[in-house]
């Protein structure tokens, strides 16, 4: 119920073919963001959301899943940590990091939950495994995006709403 109360403006988004594209969502940006996106996978080799998206692109913070691990890449994209990339027991911040995670055999979609608030990042995956930490991205990075890379898949939904400050 806090949640809600949180929520600003709502936009809603069905059925979003995706053909090894990258679709820009023109009319939502933000620094303050809940996401709800679920897709259906296809033939896509992978497919993903980015959010804190630069205009041109050449930004973002990418959510992708490849079937076998989520990757969520380009959280310190003007490398404010520095360009080493640490070691597996103490990775760099903002660095990033692959997870393995894969569908379950009764899982036909899988739903992102992302929530964004200036520099933290809180990943939900189909309601069953959880990502956090902060990212650094510039304050002029604000859009968002769907894609799919090497094949289709489908956005059944995707729910996007600006938040409030909690104070």
């Amino acid at each position: 119920a806090e949640i809600k109360e949180l929520r600003g403006e709502h936009q809603l988004r069905r059925e979003l073919k995706l053909d090894d594209t990258v679709r820009v969502i023109d009319d939502v940006q933000g620094d303050t963001l809940e996401i709800i996106a679920t897709f259906e996978p296809g033939t896509a080799a992978a497919y993903g959301m980015m959010v804190r998206r630069a205009d041109d692109g050449e930004r973002a913070v990418k959510i992708r899943f490849d079937g076998m691990q989520m990757h969520i890449t380009g959280a310190d994209p003007t490398e404010v940590f520095g360009s080493e990339q640490g070691t597996p027991e103490l990775p760099r911040p903002g660095g990033d990091f692959h997870v393995p995670f894969s569908l379950l055999p009764d899982e036909k979609t899988l739903t992102l939950r992302v929530f964004i608030d200036k520099c933290a990042f809180e990943l939900y995956v189909n309601g069953r495994a959880c990502f956090s930490r902060a990212i650094y991205s510039p304050l002029e990075d604000v859009g968002v995006a769907v894609f799919a890379d090497g094949g289709s898949a489908v956005v059944k939904s995707l729910d996007l709403w600006t938040m409030k400050p909690i104070w």
